[in-house]
């Protein structure tokens, strides 16, 4: 299946601990940012589209409505593997 590796920050509002922790659970490597890379953010994330997903819904909370379609086109947009 394919991987995809996409810009990524950390959330003000939680702490890296629990991140790291839905990082692992979901299988999605964290490297950091490099100075040639042209995508913003601190991190890049690399995983499935369905692990970066579920991931990101995750991130965003319970009670809201995660934008699936237009995270997965911002996947295809900004993914460098």
């Amino acid at each position: 299946m394919k991987t995809y590796t996409i810009p990524f920050s950390y959330p003000e509002d939680m702490s890296a601990v629990y991140v790291a922790n839905l990082l692992k659970w979901h299988n999605i490597n964290i490297e950091a940012q490099t100075s040639w890379s042209p995508l913003p953010g601190e991190y890049l994330i690399t995983g499935r589209m369905d692990d970066l997903v579920s991931f990101s819904c995750m991130l965003d909370g319970p009670g809201q409505s995660f934008p699936i379609d237009e995270f997965k086109e911002f996947v295809k947009q900004y993914q460098i593997v």
